[in-house]
Order: C-alpha cells, then structure tokens, then sequence
C-alpha cells in the first residue's frame, strides 16, 4: 500500500510519500501482526529552484514606566525561498499600540489585513475596526458624541457595520437627550436590515410639587413589516388618589404603517377613612380595545381600625 501526501506539497515544495507492507490473512488484519512489517517514508524535492529557506524576525517594544505590558510594540516576520521558481514567500506583521493594531499576512494565495483604531477629539469617541481579505472589504465602526449644555446632556451615538461582502452596511443611530430638570427623550433609526427604515423614539417626563406628581411616557415603534405602535402613557398622584391611563395604537404587518388598532386602559386607586375610622380602599379599572368586548370593574375594600381602649 502506497500513500501520496499531496496536500500542501506544492507550497513547501517537498513532497512526503510513504510505502507499508503488513501481512494479510484471509481473516483480516490482525494485531500484533503475524510476520514482518515494513514502512518507508521518502522526502521528494518538487521545487528545482528550491535550495533554501529563509526566516527573519524582527520585534521592537516600548514599554512604560512602572508596567511590564509594552505600550507599543511590532513583530516582523518572513519566511521565504530565493530562486525558487515557485512563489510561497509569507510575510506577517503585527503591530499595537494603546489607540492602534495593525496585523497584516501576505502570501501568494491569500492576502489578509486586520486594522483597528481609536480615535479621541474633544467631545467625540470613534473607533474602526477593518478587515480585508483578497479585495473583499468588511468594517465595524462606532461613534460617541457627547455634549453639555446649560439645561441638557446630549449624547450621540452611530454605529455602522458591514458584514457581507455584496450587501449595504448595517447603520444605527440613536440620540439621547437628558434634561437637567424632568424630561428626558430617546430616539434611534436602523438602517438596511429591513426594506424600510426602521424606528424607535421615547419620552418620558416627570412633573411634581408638594401635593401632586404626574408621569408622561410618549412611545413610537416602526418594525417594517412587523408592527408599528404609538403609545401614550399617564400616571398621577393627588393627595391620596393614584390614577393612571394607557393608550396604545397598533398595526401589524402589512398594516404596519396604518395604526387602525386600538386598546385602551385606565386605572384610579383612592385611599382613605371615614368617621368611624374606617380604612376604605376603591380601585376602578377600564380596559378597551377596538377587536375585543369592553371590560369594567369597581372594587371596594374596607377596614376598620382598632381604637385603644
């Protein structure tokens, strides 16, 4: 029996084949074998042109005073073969620093580049990270945008990833905004994962004084071809009445850009006492929505508290 090692052989230029003989008996092969075995390996030189290899390394590192991990540091290094009339020589270079890696692998077959960086200025934060392999291109970046000003926090942020070398680059945006004082907002748009745009926006605000607090939520969703949403929400608190209200418009699908649905619920809690030191406890309940039968309810609880004798 003779094996060829085809695989990779034309690369080194070596070739690895390999001749063993075991005895055979009608039974089968058996172990140990019943006579001798025998096993040859020979090395065939495929390349005329190849004489020799050649291996360079080269590294340099900058280290930081007072840590043992470098602060920049870069690796070289080549395998090759001169006069070969075959081309396999490899380079590999590596290099990083606190805000940049680089590593790049050439070879006759394939040709691959990895590249990432950082960035800082001011108030914005970026980072890219690349990858090239042949002429095919994939990418993944981000972006922090961050500003103060007298009566908000604003923050920015994008992310843009492609993924698929024949396919348009993922994009998603979103902004936030807090409000030094009770409101606050979220937006975000996503782009090129659906046919259309999808979105995302929220609102909350929050109203108090000494007697009284009031909750505000403004909510829309578009999920093209999914759903699509707007709600509005109401929470508030009057001395010992807590009352609450929500809204909510809805399509599915293909009715997703149409809000033809529609639910509906409010809720009131009231606490309180009566003349007899009764605790008495109300709560009224509503819920509606445009395909289903209306629900009302009312419930009243009352406790009466012990007086000390």
């Amino acid at each position: 029996m003779e094996i060829w090692f085809l695989a990779g052989s034309k690369m080194i230029g070596w070739q690895l084949c390999s001749n063993v003989s075991y005895p055979s008996l009608a039974s089968g092969i058996t172990f140990p074998p019943t006579g001798p075995v025998h096993l040859s390996l020979r090395l065939l030189k495929l390349d005329k042109g190849l004489y020799y290899y050649l291996l360079e390394a080269a590294y340099s590192l900058h280290y930081k005073r007072g840590t043992w991990l470098p602060r920049e540091a870069s690796v070289h290094l080549l395998l090759a073969t001169p006069q070969s009339s075959i081309p396999r020589d490899m380079t590999l270079d590596l290099a990083f620093s606190s805000h940049r890696v680089l590593l790049r692998i050439k070879h006759p077959l394939k040709a691959i580049l990895l590249q990432g960086q950082l960035v800082q200025e001011r108030t914005i934060k970026s980072g890219k990270l690349e990858l090239v392999i042949d002429t095919v291109y994939y990418y993944i970046m981000g972006m922090v945008d961050s500003t103060s000003l007298q009566s908000e926090q604003r923050t920015r942020y994008h992310l843009e990833a492609k993924t698929a070398a024949d396919e348009h680059p993922m994009i998603l945006s979103a902004n936030v905004t807090r409000g030094l004082g009770r409101k606050s907002t979220f937006s975000a748009t996503l782009k090129n994962i659906f046919r259309e745009t999808a979105s995302l926006s929220v609102s909350l605000e929050r109203k108090r004084d000494l007697s009284s607090s009031l909750y505000s939520l403004e909510a829309e969703l578009f999920l093209p071809g999914l759903v699509g949403t707007r709600m509005l929400g109401l929470m508030e608190r009057k001395g010992a009445v807590w009352s609450s209200v929500l809204r909510v418009k809805y399509g599915l699908r293909g009715e997703s850009r149409n809000l033809h649905q529609e639910c509906y619920t409010s809720q009131r809690l009231r606490r309180g006492s009566d003349s007899n030191h009764t605790n008495i406890l109300r709560a009224d309940h509503e819920f509606y929505c445009s395909n289903t039968a209306s629900i009302n309810h009312k419930v009243t609880e009352h406790s009466v508290v012990a007086t000390p004798w």
